[in-house]
């Protein structure tokens, strides 16, 4: 029971980032609340890699060209970020759908992880849970999520 309660905070902020993604006009309206400058589309840093994808499949050099992103312009993630994008099919928006609401999952189940290993100090929570700097990194669901994520598990494991 104990299990299941600590994910349900991370599902329900992961729910409600992604239904937000769903409207563009929420999207923008949120996140401008909280004086995010938001980008359509959302999520778009990793939308820029399955575009990029799109690119390197009509055989541009990603790294020179990359017409599929204009907004992003050249590459600039190692190729293993394509390989994995292409290996998991996110160039179909249900499972690019699917793996943000994952990617975002982990990400606050880590957070509040960290929280309630070090801390019972609810204020230092909600400053880190809500910070200024995580809402961007949300908003633009930045490659550094998964290895912020990944960093955690191989040290916590």
């Amino acid at each position: 029971m104990k299990k299941i309660q600590l994910l349900i905070l991370p599902f329900l902020l992961s729910s409600f980032v992604l239904y937000l993604s769903f409207d563009t006009q929420l999207w923008l309206t949120f996140w401008r609340t909280l004086n995010i400058p938001a980008a359509i589309p959302p999520f778009s840093d990793l939308d820029s890699i399955t575009k990029t994808l799109l690119s390197k499949s009509y055989g541009y050099d990603v790294y020179l060209e990359n017409p599929y992103d204009p907004a992003h312009g050249v590459y600039m993630y190692p190729s293993i970020w394509l390989s994995v994008f292409d290996f998991l099919n996110l160039n179909n928006i249900n499972n690019f759908r699917i793996f943000n609401f994952i990617i975002i999952l982990i990400y606050f189940f880590v957070i509040q992880d960290i929280y309630l290993r070090n801390s019972q100090n609810i204020t230092k929570f909600i400053l880190i849970y809500f910070s200024t700097t995580n809402f961007l990194i949300l908003e633009r669901l930045n490659i550094e999520i998964i290895i912020f994520s990944l960093i955690y598990f191989c040290g916590y494991f």
